[in-house]
C-alpha cells in the first residue's frame, strides 16, 4: 500500500501540479474534524507518510548540499518549493484537531494499532525534524 501511495505521490511530483502548492495539507484539519473513527486512523497514518515523504526530499537536498555545497540543484529546489507544506505539515501535527483524533482512535482501535502508529508517526517526525536542522545549519554555512 505505501509502494502505491508513493507512485501515486511521486506521479503528482512529475506531473508538476504538486510543486509551488503553499495549500499542501491545509484539508487535513477539516478532513479531522469531519471524519469516523476509521477515517481519522487513515487520516493519521496519511500524515505519518507525508512526513516520511517530506524527510526523504529534505534529507535528499542535504545530501546534495553535502556533496556538492551548493543549493542550486534540483533536489534543493524541489525541497525549497515544498517548505510551506511542510511548515502546514507541522501545525497539524500540534493543531486540536490532530491531538483530539488521536484521542478519539485511542478508544475505540487495537492499542498495537495505536503505538504502531504513534511510534511510527513520532519517529517520521522526528527524523524531518532532524533534516530541517541539518539543511538550515548547511544554508547558514555555506
Amino acid at each position: 500500500m505505501k509502494k502505491l501511495l508513493a507512485i501515486v505521490v511521486l506521479g503528482f511530483l512529475w506531473s508538476g501540479n504538486a510543486f509551488i502548492d503553499d495549500n499542501r495539507y491545509n484539508d487535513y484539519k477539516s478532513k479531522l474534524s469531519s471524519a469516523s473513527t476509521d477515517q481519522k486512523f487513515a487520516i493519521i497514518k496519511e500524515i505519518s507518510f507525508a512526513l516520511e515523504f517530506e524527510n526523504d526530499v529534505i534529507s535528499s537536498c542535504v545530501s546534495y548540499i553535502k556533496m556538492w555545497k551548493e543549493t542550486k540543484g534540483e533536489m534543493c529546489e524541489k525541497a525549497f518549493n515544498r517548505l510551506k507544506g511542510i511548515m502546514n505539515l507541522r501545525e497539524i501535527m500540534v493543531s486540536s484537531e490532530y491531538k483530539s483524533s488521536f484521542i478519539e482512535i485511542s478508544k475505540k482501535i487495537d492499542k498495537f494499532k495505536l503505538n504502531q502508529l504513534m511510534n511510527e508517526t513520532e519517529k517520521n517526525s522526528s527524523s524531518l525534524n532532524e533534516n530541517l536542522s541539518k539543511l538550515s545549519f548547511l544554508i547558514k554555512n555555506l
